[in-house]
C-alpha cells in the first residue's frame, strides 16, 4: 500500500510540472510582444566623423539619460537610414535618434518624439538630419557651456570666441597666451591640449577655475571632446 501511494504521489507531481510548463511558456511569448514599435527613417549625413565610441540609435528614454531599449542606425550608402524598433516598453515616455556612448548615455539628441500618448505604432520621419560631430560638440558643449563668458555677449573673456562659426578657428592650432609651447587644441591629442587641461583642472596657469563648469555630471561631455580631439580636431 505505502508502494502504491508513493508511485501516486510521484506521478500527481509530474502531473502537476507538466501542467506548469505550458502556461510559462505562453507567459513568456506574451511578454515578448509586449511593448509599443517605432519605424524611423532619416537621410543621415556626417555620421563617419564619429569614432566607434558612439553609435547613432533609435532609442526609447524615461526619466534617466541611459537608453531602455535601442537599436543602430545603419544608412546605406546614399545616406538613407530606414529602422524598426520593437518592444518600447510603457517606461520610455520619448522615443529619439541620438546618439549614445558604450554605457548607452545619450551624448546629443537629433529628434524626439514624446511617445507617452501615442499608440502602439510611432512614425518619426525624421527627413534630412546631420549628425558630424563637430556640430554635436559646438551645441551640447560650446553653446550650453561656454558662451556665455565666451562670446554669446558683446564680448568674449580672454578674447576668446567659442560661438557657431568662430570657435574651430579660435581653438584647433592656435597657440595657448598662458602655457607657451602648447595649442589651445592639438588635433590627435586631447592630452597635449591647453584646453583639456583647462576643463579638466589640471592647468595652474588657468584663473577662472574652469574644472567647475563641466563637472562631473558632464564627463560624458569632457569624453565627447576628448574623442573629437584624439580623432583629429575635424570640422
Amino acid at each position: 500500500m505505502k508502494v502504491r501511494n508513493l508511485f501516486l504521489a510521484v506521478g500527481l507531481l509530474f502531473g502537476f510540472v507538466a501542467c506548469d510548463d505550458g502556461p510559462v511558456e505562453e507567459h513568456y511569448a506574451q511578454m515578448s510582444q509586449e511593448g509599443r514599435t517605432v519605424n524611423l527613417t532619416a537621410h543621415v549625413t556626417g555620421l563617419d566623423s564619429w569614432p566607434s565610441e558612439f553609435s547613432l540609435v533609435v532609442a526609447g528614454f524615461g526619466e534617466k539619460e541611459y537608453a531602455i531599449i535601442s537599436k543602430t542606425v545603419v544608412p546605406d550608402s546614399d545616406g538613407e537610414a530606414s529602422v524598426t524598433l520593437s518592444g518600447v516598453s510603457m517606461e520610455a515616455t520619448t522615443v529619439e535618434l541620438c546618439m549614445i556612448n558604450k554605457l548607452r548615455k545619450r551624448i546629443v539628441s537629433y529628434y524626439t518624439v514624446d511617445c507617452s500618448g501615442e499608440g502602439d505604432v510611432i512614425d518619426m520621419q525624421v527627413g534630412d538630419v546631420n549628425v558630424d560631430m563637430f556640430d554635436a560638440v559646438q551645441n551640447e558643449v560650446f553653446d550650453n557651456h561656454c558662451i556665455m563668458c565666451h562670446g554669446g555677449s558683446t564680448s568674449a573673456a580672454a578674447g576668446l570666441y567659442l560661438t557657431e562659426g568662430r570657435s574651430y578657428d579660435a581653438l584647433v592650432n592656435v597657440p595657448s597666451s598662458r602655457r607657451p609651447g602648447s595649442v589651445l587644441v592639438e588635433p590627435g591629442s586631447s592630452e597635449d591640449s591647453f584646453l583639456h587641461a583647462v576643463l579638466m583642472g589640471d592647468a595652474p596657469e588657468d584663473r577662472h577655475g574652469h574644472e567647475d563648469i563641466l563637472s562631473v555630471s558632464y564627463m560624458h561631455l569632457i569624453m565627447l571632446l576628448d574623442e573629437w580631439i584624439d580623432n583629429g580636431a575635424k570640422k
